[in-house]
């Protein structure tokens, strides 16, 4: 079944997606958003921004993300909820496949965001989900008194392990070089008491039989180290997804933003700005 004609149809609805969906609405285009998850995209997940402009103290990412999506709404922004499975261009239109439908545009933008990196370890896909999660804890009340486990060394690792650290029993910090991390969080990470730093280490192995039980990290010490954990965190970085427009790419009409480009700034404030 085929729609009508939109000026503009946007994959994905993180900051980049909300933001560009805005304009493009109080413009007095029509425009169709449509995202698989939740407003927000990945944002909606951080817990608490505390860089985005205006906002002295942090807002939450919930909130943040309502407030985007409220706002394109009151222009006239379309959401659906839904997964786009493919991107065409056909003539002078764009072709978005979406459930049993194609949406047609005359422009698209993709805003697919980017996918945190894996480990490449054995065991790893089947752990996913039992004890190994990628970015920030789906629920993080699930990890109350427990002994968990972030692996990263930049701001949105050291961010997880200072918001970890007021509910868990202790929180096993791993990173293979210096950090990255921004100086503040730095020093709040270094004078919180149940944080553990594991500098110029990695994880070697993942262990336990139906979920993640312990870790193995190298380092400078002669032999591995076994961790004993919960939970492990994995923020090590993130590549950008850009399956559905890889092949497009150049064409006319076509705009990526946001985190769906391989940058290294992945902020919200910046996401939106390139919206």
């Amino acid at each position: 079944m085929i729609s009508k004609i939109w000026d503009s149809i946007i994959v994905g609805g993180g900051p980049a997606g909300l933001a560009a969906g805005l304009y493009l609405s109080r413009m007095g285009f029509k425009t169709l958003l449509i995202e698989n998850s939740r407003p927000g995209g990945q944002a909606y997940a951080i817990g608490r921004i505390h860089n985005y402009p205006g906002f002295p103290g942090g807002i939450s990412a919930k909130i943040l993300a309502k407030r985007f999506l409220d706002h394109a709404r009151e222009w006239g922004l379309n959401w659906r909820l839904g997964r786009v499975v493919e991107l065409r261009r056909t003539g002078n239109y764009f072709s978005a496949r979406f459930g049993r439908t194609w949406k047609i545009s005359r422009s698209a933008i993709v805003s697919t965001g980017a996918s945190f990196n894996r480990l490449a370890l054995p065991r790893e896909k089947f752990l996913k989900g039992r004890g190994l999660f990628y970015g920030p804890p789906p629920e993080i009340s699930r990890f109350k008194r427990r002994v968990v486990a972030v692996l990263g060394g930049g701001d949105g690792a050291f961010h997880e392990a200072l918001a970890l650290s007021r509910i868990a029993k202790g929180v096993q910090l791993i990173y293979r070089g210096k950090p990255s991390a921004a100086a503040h969080l730095l020093a709040q990470v270094s004078s919180t008491g149940n944080i553990t730093q594991h500098q110029k280490s990695r994880i070697t192995r993942l262990l336990g039989n139906r979920r993640l039980r312990a870790l193995e990290i190298k380092n400078a010490r002669p032999k591995p180290l076994k961790l004993k954990v919960d939970a492990l965190f994995v923020l090590i970085g993130k590549t950008a997804n850009d399956q559905l427009w890889r092949r497009l790419k150049n064409q006319k009409g076509l705009f990526v933003a946001g985190d769906a480009h391989q940058g290294i700034y992945r902020q919200v404030a910046i996401a939106s700005g390139d919206g």
